[in-house]
């Protein structure tokens, strides 16, 4: 594991649990309902599993490719994203597949409907050498559920930080404002001599 990796896994680990301690009435739980078609799982939540594969492979280059194209397909990535991430992932590998194998497995996928990615008691992911488990990963069955729930906690930290800033923001106005008012305007009530 790559030290970005790690300081990625321990930032995510850190807010993970600031936000399990927050007061249950600004809590929202998790609703594995609202990860439909529409929403698409940022990368900053994809599972260790998949970040492994993305930086290249030795071995299990066509396994790896499936794994890449069922996780990326149910991500809710268009067919061009997918496609571009995949030619780069094949020029990360040490020996890189045939574009005409690429090829035909990006046409299937696209003729195809999207499936859900082995789960991670599947023996793929150890025998090609990607399995690298976090914190999270303990508790997930299968790669998707662990991007959807880290998506879920990342854009929850993120929307409360916007809200704090947008707080500090208002404040600062407020402040601001009332600095540039004669005092004798900003009715402070009497002077108590």
């Amino acid at each position: 594991m790559l030290a970005h990796d790690t300081y990625n896994s321990q930032k995510y680990n850190d807010m993970y649990t600031e936000l399990k301690t927050k007061k249950k009435e600004t809590e929202k739980s998790y609703d594995a309902s609202k990860f439909n078609d529409e929403i698409k799982i940022l990368k900053e939540a994809f599972p260790p599993c998949i970040n492994c594969a993305l930086n290249g492979m030795n071995d299990g280059r066509k396994r790896g490719l499936f794994v890449l194209l069922k996780f990326l397909s149910k991500s809710n990535y268009s067919f061009d994203e997918i496609e571009k991430m995949v030619y780069e992932w094949n020029a990360k590998n040490t020996e890189p597949l045939r574009e005409t194998y690429l090829r035909g497995q990006l046409y299937q996928l696209k003729k195809n409907k999207a499936i859900l990615p082995p789960n991670c008691v599947n023996e793929v992911y150890k025998e090609i050498n990607i399995c690298k488990p976090d914190k999270l990963c303990e508790r997930i069955k299968n790669p998707l559920n662990y991007a959807s729930r880290k998506h879920f906690f990342l854009t929850r930290v993120n929307e409360e930080k916007e809200k704090e800033e947008l707080k500090k923001k208002k404040k600062e106005k407020i402040k601001n404002t009332k600095s540039k008012i004669p005092a004798e305007q900003q009715n402070i009530g009497p002077k108590i001599e």
